[in-house]
């Protein structure tokens, strides 16, 4: 992967981590919170897990 390559998708989860960011406070302001809104939770925890496991990968990843 070249390096050009590599800062556009960082650059990606940065903005979606934002975006995860603000759902979560959201949530968080809230003192209940409906299945959906629990379900949403879970798949926002899931996905920053995914954007992890991305990242420590991109770290190991060869430069071209």
């Amino acid at each position: 992967m070249n390096l050009s390559a590599i800062r556009e998708r960082v650059q990606a989860l940065q903005k979606e981590i934002a975006e995860l960011r603000a759902a979560n406070e959201k949530y968080l302001c809230k003192h209940l919170h409906s299945p959906l809104e629990s379900h949403a939770q879970r798949q926002r925890e899931l996905r920053l897990q995914q954007i992890l496991d991305e990242l420590t990968l991109l770290t190991k990843t060869k430069i071209v």
